[in-house]
């Protein structure tokens, strides 16, 4: 006989923030469906939709078919995000919530980013990127590369905010580009923190 507890689902959803573990993020739907008694992953939109509506959140500014938001339906504009982050700040998990997102400089997909900079540390951020290949023109398409979260601004304060390219290519298929393109937001957010 064997037995596994699954760990606190906080610990689950830092992994799934950290380093943008999309399989758990897909696997989060199922888990909502689960709620409500379901087998069906895609019963757990019902649910995030309901907490979407309870944390004040316009659902006319989102549209999804996956956890992860990796599917070409998918999108999110920044107010739909903006006030996702507003709502996480009112909670009394606002704090572990920030501190589940990548820390610029410190951790996570953030971590090799700015890491001498007077914003290291004080910028909690949540990246994305929907990049595919333009064969036509070997290239690469962005679609949209994000970054969204907080900006530690002391003194217990915290300013939410998101910046973003959508619509770009990259001059070759070189997918370094695309982390160019990643580091260029993440000193947009470092400068923000600053400013």
């Amino acid at each position: 006989m064997a037995a596994y507890t699954s760990p606190p689902f906080v610990q689950y959803a830092t992994l799934i923030l950290k380093v943008s573990h999309n399989l758990g993020a897909n696997l989060d739907m199922c888990l909502l469906a689960v709620t409500t008694g379901s087998r069906q992953c895609m019963a757990g939109f019902p649910v995030l939709a309901g907490f979407l509506d309870r944390a004040g959140v316009d659902r006319e500014q989102a549209e999804l078919l996956d956890g992860r938001g990796g599917n070409p339906a998918d999108r999110a504009t920044p107010q739909a995000l903006v006030q996702m982050l507003t709502y996480w700040q009112r909670t009394p998990e606002a704090a572990r919530f920030r501190e589940a997102l990548p820390v610029l400089g410190v951790d996570g997909l953030l971590a090799e980013n700015c890491r001498d900079c007077p914003a290291r540390g004080k910028v909690f951020a949540k990246t994305g990127a929907a990049v595919g290949l333009d064969a036509l023109n070997d290239r690469l398409a962005v679609g949209a590369i994000t970054i969204a979260g907080y900006l530690d601004k002391g003194g217990g304060r915290y300013d939410t905010f998101y910046a973003g390219v959508n619509g770009a290519s990259t001059p070759t298929a070189d997918p370094t580009e695309v982390l160019s393109i990643a580091n260029d937001l993440a000193m947009i957010a470092a400068y923000l923190q600053e400013g």
